[in-house]
């Protein structure tokens, strides 16, 4: 068991309460702030704030917000991504604006975890062999119970690998929300993400087993080189190739994309890293990004983003804001 008996609390990683349009007067903070902005940047948004009501209100909820940040952004900076330091240390709680926000299940994970045999923190990874000689690498924010001397794991949160100790005689077993992966010697990657658990194998071959909301058993077998998934909605999916260089790249340190959208990354790169991440436009959330990036340095891969996708990155203790690059105009001839 862990020595910590109290539940771990972790900064809020969701800015679902800050609204779209308090997102825009932000956008438009960030942008009168930067430095570069004119006259007419300042007529056009004052015209916004005019536009309607709900944008004077969002104006004044931004303009709350920015107090709290301090000066952070007032001034030029020196390429396309910029550390700032911010008045307040904990910007997210305040921009959250919902003490909600601070006790759910996304910050302190289910209560099943609070007490979890294993477990490891923001950005953390390990390996831990079992009674049985069974090996398990642990990811990121990863939390499980360990039964019947090692061949029953119960996992709550987080992604793991598990390298099985051949035993005929008793099978391995990773539960996992509402079904269950059962091995006798195989290696294979199981990832919780809330209600969604999914399954990969590198090696044998394993039987996953799930129920769904209906009482429905779904069974199905995954052979190296496959992967499958399963929802209290869905039951387990049929089996379908896997990229098991992208599911296991966090074993060695990476993270992989192809062509995934930014939204998702940035959802992956805070799995990583303490804080929020808020989009200032939601079409921002759609940009492609492929690459291979490495985890040791989480803002390294923020600078990459911004060099890949056509975005400004401002990062803040626990609060990362993403706008679209403004462009400067060439001078008229």
């Amino acid at each position: 068991m862990t020595s910590d008996p109290s539940p771990p609390v972790d900064e809020p990683d969701d800015l679902a309460a800050l609204d779209p349009v308090t997102r825009e007067a932000v956008a438009w903070l960030v942008r009168l702030r930067s430095g570069t902005h004119t006259a007419q940047d300042e007529h056009d948004y004052d015209a916004w704030k005019s536009a309607d009501p709900s944008h004077l209100a969002a104006a004044e909820r931004a303009a709350q917000l920015w107090d709290m940040l301090g000066r952070a952004f007032d001034s030029t900076p020196s390429d396309r991504t910029k550390k700032v330091t911010p008045r307040l240390p904990v910007v997210a709680f305040a921009l959250a604006g919902s003490t909600a926000l601070l006790i759910g299940s996304a910050v302190l994970g289910p209560p099943s975890s609070w007490f979890a045999d294993e477990s490891t923190g923001v950005g953390e990874r390990r390996t831990v062999v079992l009674a049985d000689g069974s090996q398990i690498d642990l990811d990121t924010r990863t939390s499980f119970d360990v039964a019947e001397g090692g061949r029953r794991i119960t996992l709550h949160t987080g992604q793991i690998f598990v390298t099985v100790a051949r035993d005929p005689t008793r099978p391995f077993l990773v539960q996992s929300g509402q079904g269950h992966v059962r091995a006798l010697g195989t290696a294979f990657d199981v990832r919780r993400d809330g209600e969604t658990t999914s399954v990969a194998v590198t090696e044998s071959a394993v039987r996953v087993t799930a129920l769904n909301s209906a009482d429905q058993m779904s069974v199905v077998d995954v052979s190296a080189g496959q992967q499958t998934s399963y929802t209290p909605q869905t039951g387990a999916l049929p089996p379908r190739p896997a990229e098991l260089q992208t599911a296991t790249a966090w074993r060695k340190g990476e993270l992989r994309f192809d062509g995934r959208p930014l939204g998702e990354v940035m959802t992956e790169l805070s799995r990583y890293r303490r804080g929020a991440v808020v989009f200032t436009d939601d079409s921002l959330r759609r940009l492609p990004v492929t690459g291979v990036f490495r985890l040791e340095n989480i803002d390294s891969v923020l600078n990459a983003i911004a060099v890949l996708a056509p975005v400004k990155v401002w990062r803040f203790p626990y609060l990362t804001v993403i706008q679209h690059e403004v462009r400067q105009r060439p001078p008229p001839r």
